[in-house]
């Protein structure tokens, strides 16, 4: 888990906040604080054991230990910053808001991931509430149906399908209605889960869950538009699957009884 962790690092920078999220799973599968923190440390071990030589790369050539990338800075400030928009990602001028960056190191992108980190921060810290309020439109625009994922971005550029065609235009509203449905009970399995964890019934089906509030919190604080929509609606249809079966047979979904006798007996070599 720790290796595939830390390719995932190399390829995408957000994933470095993932061990919050595995943390937290490991407190409400039932481990112990300490537990909790052994298993991520573990998980963190190993990650950093593929990240590492990348970061030493930086050091030896941009002159800082730069964790993955150097966007990772000014990315971050774009998305939480004055000027930063739910629905678009627009880039703050570092030069003409805060001309001073250049002070922070000697080479320039450095200087801008420095800056970016910095400036972030600062403007977080200036006003949470401001902050919240921000990422709940970013939310909003994640999940909003006039930024659902459709055909028209699917064949965006193809040659077979123009932005214009009939099958685009007949394809559109139904799509959008297909993903209201199935994000509605998305929601309810959501609810569910968190209900079933506390009486620990589901046990590794709560990952679904945890995967889904790390996507959802890494577009709280990152992105301002629907980036990161692919990965997450597979998350979306299992959750809306598991409400709904639950709906039609709750006995497919409560987990089995291991103190009833009567299961133990005949279920002896599965529940061993």
């Amino acid at each position: 888990a720790g290796i595939f962790l830390g390719l995932s690092d190399l390829s995408r920078g957000v994933f470095f906040l993932f061990p919050f999220t595995l943390l937290l799973f490991y407190l409400v599968a039932g481990k112990s604080i300490v537990q909790s923190l052994a298993k991520t440390v573990i998980v963190l071990a190993a990650a950093a054991a593929v990240v590492l030589p990348w970061t030493y790369r930086n050091y030896q050539v941009v002159g800082y230990p730069v964790p993955i990338g150097t966007t990772a800075g000014s990315g971050l400030y774009a998305m939480n910053s004055p000027i930063a928009d739910p629905y678009t990602t627009q880039l703050i001028e570092m030069p003409k808001e805060h001309p001073e960056w250049v002070n922070l190191h000697p080479n320039t992108e450095v200087a801008t991931y420095l800056a970016g980190s910095k400036y972030a921060m600062e403007w977080i810290r200036s006003d949470f509430r401001r902050f919240v309020k921000l990422g709940a439109g970013k939310l909003i625009a994640f999940f909003g149906l006039n930024k659902t994922w459709t055909n028209y971005d699917n064949l965006r550029g193809s040659s077979k399908f123009n932005m214009d065609s009939a099958f685009i235009e007949a394809t559109d509203q139904i799509l959008k209605y297909y993903f209201a449905f199935h994000f509605l009970w998305f929601l309810v399995g959501a609810c569910l889960l968190v209900r079933f964890s506390f009486r620990d019934s589901v046990g590794d089906k709560m990952f679904l869950l945890f995967v889904t509030l790390f996507i959802v919190g890494m577009h709280f604080l990152f992105a301002g538009w629907p980036r990161y929509r692919y990965p997450l609606e597979p998350l979306i249809y299992s959750l809306s699957a598991f409400a709904i079966v639950y709906l039609l047979d709750s006995s497919k979904i409560m987990a089995p009884d291991l103190n009833n006798p009567t299961y133990v007996e005949s279920h002896s070599s599965t529940v061993c």
